[in-house]
């Protein structure tokens, strides 16, 4: 049975202080004080901490999402996000937005993802359709994105125009997170002897890692002149590189406790 990880919990709120402290130090949030506690609590040290946020939420409803995935109300999970996007496309139509945080670091947007993997971890899934037919809906879903986001930024949203909060966003990650079960699921893919296995498993360990400091690397890396000429796929790549590796190395040198930094 699922139960609530404290450890977890620990092993999540650690490292996000410690990284904090160093976005408050580097951004020099800690000229006012209450701006500092506010952040904190808000996750909002680095725009991107959001979703530590939602990540404990998901942690504490575990157990009761659980119930949900095993009970024969099951399909109710599916259809929370979607709903809550819906949701927040109303509000924003009415012109009360969610504004940010708040439009990101609630778990329901987000939903639909971990009750995904819940599902793949604890059910037997088998592609009934055929996989030209699942890969056809990917494109026609690359092809929405487009529409949606050009339909929001002719109304004026930019940041609803980009954001992945967005139905149609969901839509594609939903058919590529089907997708791969699909090729992991396969008799003679035999993926834990290839090379892009290891290689996807070690970046996989290091992912956290990698996201509680790759924004920092980016403000490293922005001070290197070549690096604003890069062509962005190209600086994204590098920054990408670079903090893998510097996540790798930093586990390397601390041991057991890197895993106080989120770097295990």
């Amino acid at each position: 049975p699922y139960k609530i990880s404290a450890k977890r919990i620990i092993r999540t709120l650690i490292p996000y202080l410690i990284w904090s402290v160093a976005f408050i130090l580097a951004y020099r949030y800690y000229k006012n004080p209450l701006e500092v506690i506010e952040r904190l609590v808000t996750f909002r040290t680095c725009d991107i901490y959001y979703y530590i946020a939602v990540y404990l939420q998901f942690v504490l409803l575990t157990p009761l999402i659980a119930r949900l995935l095993n009970s024969k109300y099951s399909v109710i999970g599916f259809f929370i996000s979607p709903i809550a996007i819906i949701g927040e496309y109303i509000l924003i139509f009415i012109g009360k937005p969610l504004h940010f945080p708040w439009n990101g670091n609630l778990f329901f947007v987000w939903f639909t993802y971990y009750y995904l993997g819940l599902f793949f971890a604890n059910k037997d899934f088998k592609l009934k359709l055929k996989f030209k037919f699942v890969a056809l809906l990917y494109c026609i879903s690359i092809l929405i994105q487009y529409f949606e986001a050009f339909a929001w930024n002719l109304y004026g949203d930019f940041n609803m125009a980009s954001t992945q909060i967005k139905l149609s966003s969901m839509f594609t990650s939903v058919i590529v997170c089907i997708m791969s079960v699909y090729f992991i699921n396969l008799e003679n893919f035999k993926y834990e002897n290839s090379k892009i296995y290891k290689t996807l498993v070690s970046v996989g360990n290091a992912s956290f890692g990698i996201y509680l400091s790759h924004i920092l690397m980016m403000g490293i890396l922005s001070k290197i002149p070549i690096y604003g000429q890069l062509f962005p796929p190209f600086r994204f790549a590098l920054v990408f590189i670079v903090t893998y590796f510097c996540v790798v190395v930093g586990n390397k040198i601390l041991g057991k406790n890197s895993k106080y930094f989120g770097l295990s």
